[in-house]
């Protein structure tokens, strides 16, 4: 691409060109995420909640931090389900860039969890997963 303008019309021509990319203070609008998941135990005792979070990051040179929506899935074997902190909606970023859902499911074994960043304001979707195991505990009584 060339631009053949000078003086103040090569400016005005670099801000048109560039101005979509960006939104208050110069914080970057449209870019590439990277999206990370951990539990909160893991391995956790059978049919005991844990928390699963998720962190949507910007990719540098993109700056600022992500709004919008994480959708969890969990997987017992038979394909993904959604779940949700009410019901099987998603779960919004809060100013961190972080999404928490708590699940009590699961047997002894594993399942597979992941988020889903659905994107906003031009910033790209981005998923992780990870496995949570499962144990039982043993009873002795007295």
């Amino acid at each position: 691409m060339s631009i053949a303008v000078v003086g103040r019309q090569a400016w005005l021509a670099l801000l048109v060109m560039f101005a979509p990319l960006f939104v208050d203070g110069g914080e970057a609008r449209a870019a590439d995420t990277t999206t990370t998941i951990q539990s909160s135990a893991n391995p956790s005792v059978y049919q005991s909640a844990f928390t699963a979070t998720a962190t949507v990051t910007r990719n540098s040179p993109a700056t600022g931090v992500p709004t919008g929506n994480v959708q969890f899935y969990v997987d017992i074997g038979f394909g993904p389900f959604p779940v949700g902190n009410s019901g099987i909606g998603p779960v919004a970023l809060n100013a961190s860039g972080t999404a928490s859902v708590s699940i009590d499911f699961g047997g002894p074994g594993s399942i597979s969890v992941t988020a889903q960043y659905l994107g906003a304001g031009g910033d790209s979707g981005r998923q992780a997963s990870y496995t949570q195991s499962f144990y039982e505990t043993t009873s002795t009584e007295l």
